[in-house]
Formats: C-alpha cells, structure tokens, sequence
C-alpha cells in the first residue's frame, strides 16, 4: 500500500526538490502539490494524506503544522521560523511529526561537533550565510547550534530566546544575505589562547535529498513529534 504526501509549498526549490524525492522514493505517492493560492485545509479534507511536507514561509509555519497536526496527518516541517514555545505546543497534539531546520546530513554532524566542542569551550559565536533570497533571519539551522551550544553549558540553563541582536541562548548569530551563497555556516569557539571553527557548506541544494527522504522512510514510526534530522540517523 502506497503512502500518501502531499508537498505544501511545492513550487519554490525546495519544494521541487521534496516532490523529486517523493516520485523517487519506493512506497509513497505524491498526491498533491500545494503552491500560495491553494487551500492547506481543503486538501488536507479532501486527500486525506498520511504525510505533509512544509516548505512555505516562517509566518505562516506554526499555522500550517497546527494545521496538519489537527487533521491526523504527519508533518514534515522544512520552514524556518518556529520559536521554542511553538514547538512546545505543536508537541501538545497526540500525532507523530517532525520539525527539520535542515536536512543537509553535514549540517546535523556540524550540530553534533559543536555539542562535544561547547564544554570545552566557554565562548561560542555563529556566522551563518545565505543567499540573497532567504527571507529569515537568523537561519533555524543556527537558532538550534545555538540551542545545542547552551544545553551543554555547565551554567544555569538559560532561557533560550532571541533579541532584536540575533543573540540565541546567550549565543550570538550574524547572518549574512548575500549573492553567490546558498547556505553557510561556521560556528566560531574561543578559549585561552586559541580557537575553534566548525564549518559547513552546502553548494546545491540536491545535499538536502537524502534527508528528506530519511524523514520520509522513518516518521511514520515515531511515537511523538521530533526537533531535527538526528532523530533519523
């Protein structure tokens, strides 16, 4: 038996993307695909899907998982844009999913390293940098490094939250938008005498495949909603 997608913002290039992984990948069929002038709650009553891919835009992010959460379907949120509290009450709701900052399987190494590195090290700062398109600001790849980055702190758990300077958990983040980029980030540790740079690039956005369709493969056996590609790894 086939199982059903439907890919919510199909028509931008990571939804392209997301509709060539579901075509490619045995056992599933893609069943819709949704652009802006499209009805998320009409399809979702008519199709009925067993998955929905988000690649939409950050305002619109909490809504459509809510969305689809409430409809019994599983997503698989690609958008940035979800604060801490969202995550919190999207858990709330009794259906598996998944929310991925990034799908780049470097991009989760690059997260691990700065875990092992962050108690080593008492000083952190992320660089991260775009193309000229990417509307939000800081990148979810980096607001979750940073959470990461605070977790492992010896130090009283900090609230995580941002201000208006990109600082996340403590952490601060300069993002850079800019012709030429696709995705960037280093993460820039400091301690007595030396330093620290993890880096990651991503060069075409065909990196970002085999994480979809390992979110494809394995969320319908998960028991809760997850924060990140490493919960597939």
């Amino acid at each position: 038996m086939m199982t059903t997608v439907i890919v919510n913002g199909a028509f931008g290039k990571m939804g392209q993307l997301a509709c060539q992984v579901v075509k490619q990948t045995k056992g599933f069929k893609l069943a819709k695909q949704l652009g802006r002038a499209d009805d998320l709650a009409a399809v979702l009553a008519e199709v009925n899907p067993d998955i929905v891919i988000d690649f939409t835009v950050a305002d619109a992010a909490f809504q459509n998982a809510e969305m689809i959460l409430q409809s019994g379907a599983h997503p698989i949120i690609g958008t940035s844009g979800l604060s801490e509290s969202d995550v919190e009450a999207l858990s709330k709701y009794d259906v598996p999913g998944a929310i991925i900052p990034n799908f780049s399987i470097g991009a989760v190494l690059m997260m691990q390293f700065s875990m092992i590195a962050a108690k080593y090290f008492p000083r952190a700062e992320i660089v991260e940098k775009h193309h000229e398109h990417k509307k939000d600001a800081p990148s979810g790849t980096s607001i979750r490094t940073a959470e990461i980055i605070a977790s492992m702190r010896d130090n009283e758990a900090v609230a995580c939250q941002r201000n208006q300077y990109n600082d996340v958990c403590g952490i601060p983040i300069h993002s850079i938008r800019q012709a030429g980029f696709l995705a960037s980030q280093d993460v820039i540790f400091g301690h007595t005498g030396e330093t620290l740079t993890i880096s990651h690039q991503s060069i075409h956005r065909d990196c970002f495949a085999e994480g979809i369709a390992l979110c494809l493969q394995n969320i319908m056996s998960l028991d809760h909603l997850v924060y990140g590609l490493e919960y597939f790894l």
